[in-house]
């Protein structure tokens, strides 16, 4: 058992003994213990299919995993990963061509069912003869997002 204090052991439950008269005090302890499950398949899977592809979906329900996967390849905050559920950032993608053209290497976007007029532009990026980027787009599974991705993306997703 390693130090109780420590958050780096087995023990995972502190329980505190408080006897009569004393002075009870409260220990503030950062712990680096990540409950994020890696899934090595799906991300073995994913990285396969940049490898192939210049732009991968991965599309599902809410809470299934998809960012937790995408944050496994890129950390959040990184400025390669685009969610589009912070303000900041889809103000940022209004206007995408701007944001997205130059960059290299991966490029994860969040949310993108919340930006219609991405997907066109996608088409634009993944033409290019040099390819200096590959877009992995997280999305919740939807008629609507299924249809955009497929019609302007068709062939390169």
């Amino acid at each position: 058992m390693g130090d109780p204090n420590d958050c780096t052991g087995n023990r995972r439950v502190l329980k505190p003994t408080v006897k009569f008269g004393t002075r009870l005090s409260i220990r503030q302890l950062r712990c680096n213990i990540s409950s994020v499950i890696v899934r090595k398949h799906y991300l073995d899977r994913v990285k396969k299919a940049l490898g192939r592809n210049p732009a991968v979906a991965l599309l599902g329900p809410r809470q299934c995993g998809k960012t937790t996967l995408a944050r496994q390849m890129i950390p959040a905050g990184h400025p390669q990963y685009f969610d589009l559920e912070d303000p900041l950032v889809a103000r940022l993608m209004e206007n995408p061509m701007t944001a997205l053209q130059g960059l290299q290497g991966l490029v994860v976007i969040d949310e993108a069912q919340r930006q219609p007029g991405l997907f066109p532009v996608l088409r634009v990026l993944t033409d290019r003869t040099e390819q200096p980027a590959n877009f992995l787009i997280l999305g919740r599974a939807s008629p609507e997002l299924s249809r955009q991705a497929s019609e302007s993306l068709a062939g390169r997703i």
